[in-house]
Formats: C-alpha cells, sequence, structure tokens
C-alpha cells in the first residue's frame, strides 16, 4: 500500500470533499392515498403498491386487534385448564 509523500494541504481536502453531498430523496404520491412515497416503495401510510395491499394500515391492525385479544385471552384460559388437568392426573 502506498504512503503519501507529503501531507495534503486542507484546501486540497476541502476541494476534493465538495462532491459529498446527501442528496434529497424523490418522492412520489401514493395512488390510494396520495401520500409521499419514495417512488418503487410501500406506502407506509395504507400498505398498498401498484394496487395491491401488502401490510395492514395502523389504524385498521388497531380495529382488528380488539377482537383478537378476547380470542387470545380464551386461549390462555383452555391452556391453564388443560394444565391444572394434567397436574391433577400426575398426584
Amino acid at each position: 500500500m502506498t504512503v503519501p509523500k507529503r501531507r495534503l494541504s486542507k484546501m486540497k481536502g476541502r476541494l476534493r470533499r465538495t462532491h459529498y453531498v446527501a442528496l434529497v430523496p424523490t418522492l412520489a404520491k401514493c395512488q390510494s392515498c396520495a401520500a409521499p412515497v419514495r417512488p418503487h416503495h410501500i406506502c407506509p401510510k395504507c400498505g398498498m403498491y401498484r394496487g395491491r395491499q401488502f401490510f395492514l394500515a395502523p389504524d385498521e391492525i388497531k380495529d382488528k386487534m380488539q377482537p383478537d385479544t378476547q380470542q387470545a385471552q380464551d386461549k390462555k384460559q383452555q391452556k391453564e385448564a388443560t394444565k391444572e388437568r394434567r397436574s391433577k392426573r400426575k398426584k
């Protein structure tokens, strides 16, 4: 590996770094909800891409979680009941 013979001046280094610029990402509008989205990416607000639903929106997830929590509680109760039955059999 080569080693520089002399130290570069501050100006030379700064001139070289003038091209290191952060680019502003391009944005497009979502076809379903008109939210700003990066091109060729799934919309984070509605979960749509090219007319297809890939995931549920956060509002829809909350709506679906409420009925499921009741089912989850029922399953937990059933598991606890089976554990009690099994522990009675072993004794």
